[in-house]
C-alpha cells in the first residue's frame, strides 16, 4: 500500500482507508511479513508510527525499509541511523535505496526467511 500517508483524499476518506488497512492486517491469517517502507528524507511520520503500533498489537512480522537513502548526504545518513538506533532500535529496519539497489538483497532475503519461516509452521 504505497503512499498510504499521501492520499488526496478527504480525512473521512483518509480514515476509512486506515480502517481497510487495520480491518486487513488483522483479519488476514496468512501474512508472512509486512514490508513497512518508510522515506529515509521524511523519516517516520505520524501516520507510520500508528501503523508500527497497529503492527506490535496485532503481532504481525514486519520489517521496516528506510527507502531513499541515496537522497541523503554523509552527514543526514549518519543522523538517521542514529535516530533509527535510538528511536527505534528495537525494530528490525533496512536501509534501502530502488535507484542505487543498496541492500536490495537484504530485503529479499527478509521476504525470503519471512516465507520459510511461514512454511515450516503448522
Amino acid at each position: 500500500m504505497p503512499g498510504y500517508g499521501y492520499a488526496k483524499a478527504s480525512k473521512e476518506k483518509q480514515a476509512e482507508f486506515g480502517d481497510l488497512i487495520a480491518d486487513y492486517l488483522e483479519q488476514t491469517p496468512d501474512i508472512a511479513m509486512v514490508l513497512l517502507v518508510i522515506d529515509a528524507f521524511v523519516g517516520p511520520t505520524d501516520l507510520d508510527q500508528d501503523m508500527l503500533e497497529l503492527l506490535r498489537t496485532a503481532k504481525l512480522p514486519f520489517v521496516m525499509i528506510v527507502n531513499k537513502v541515496d537522497k541523503l548526504s554523509q552527514s543526514e545518513l549518519v543522523k538517521l541511523e542514529r535516530t533509527l538506533a535510538s528511536d527505534y532500535g528495537h525494530i528490525p529496519h533496512i536501509l534501502h535505496s530502488m535507484h542505487a539497489g543498496k541492500d536490495r538483497d537484504h530485503v529479499l532475503g527478509a521476504i525470503h526467511e519471512a516465507l520459510r519461516d511461514t512454511k515450516k509452521s503448522p
